[in-house]
């Protein structure tokens, strides 16, 4: 996009100086015309009239366009032309940047996207809005999702086995069914998420927030436990703590 950007700018830049070229051409006063009497033919009026000046030196005027000397107004042309190109300069950083925020923005939008049985194995997809998404069966083997948002996403039955969720947001997630081998959870966020048939035995769990579940997984690591949470508004629900 920003190469098609400053190709569009570089053809505007040569338009506008054919522009003012073709516009001084116009007004281009010769220092000498042999037509004296301009009816596009050199006749003998024309030679009777440049008689008159036979043997008398010759000192043609400079060459000027709109009353200034072609030098001139040469110079005020590359004037204008080097402060197009800083113009350019200008709008290439501001699209740099513009392509830098979009590449790497904190959060790619893919809200609602349907991407089922999608494969991103060993793909980076950090700090990505996945909410609402359909990521049912996707294939997220030993990818970075760290920060990454996934609130009411459908992740049932999805590999997430070695998958970086550091800082992950999985609220009211479906994760019914993923495998989670080796996942890391550290710092994530599953308030309200279905964790039900989930294996997270090798999970790491760090100060991760694991309350109002809707189910709990099939299994734990050793030191954590699952037990109904009777502080939410919705019956029904378990939180996931570390044993002490």
């Amino acid at each position: 996009m920003t190469v098609i950007y400053l190709e569009v700018m570089r053809f505007g830049l040569l338009l506008m100086l054919m522009v003012l070229l073709g516009e001084a051409q116009g007004q281009f006063i010769a220092p000498y015309n042999p037509d004296s009497n301009q009816d596009s033919a050199i006749g003998s009026a024309d030679l009777i009239d440049f008689l008159a000046f036979f043997g008398y030196d010759f000192l043609p005027p400079a060459i000027e366009i709109e009353g200034e000397d072609v030098l001139s107004t040469l110079i005020a042309l590359t004037e204008q032309v080097a402060a197009l190109q800083e113009q350019v300069v200008d709008l290439q950083n501001n699209q740099l940047t513009q392509d830098s925020v979009i590449s790497m923005t904190w959060l790619r939008n893919l809200r609602s996207t349907q991407l089922s049985g999608v494969s991103m194995v060993d793909f980076d997809v950090s700090r990505v809005d996945f909410s609402y998404a359909n990521l049912q069966d996707a294939q997220l083997m030993n990818s970075s999702l760290d920060n990454t948002v996934f609130n009411s996403a459908n992740l049932q039955g999805a590999n997430l086995t070695n998958a970086d969720m550091d800082a992950a947001i999985l609220v009211n997630a479906d994760l019914t069914g993923a495998n989670m081998t080796n996942a890391y959870l550290a710092f994530s966020a599953l308030q309200g998420a279905d964790l039900s048939g989930t294996d997270m035995s090798t999970c790491i769990l760090t100060s991760a927030i694991m309350t109002c579940l809707q189910g709990c997984p099939e299994a734990l690591p050793s030191d954590y436990t699952c037990q109904p949470d009777s502080s939410c508004a919705e019956p029904g629900r378990f939180r996931i703590d570390e044993i002490d």
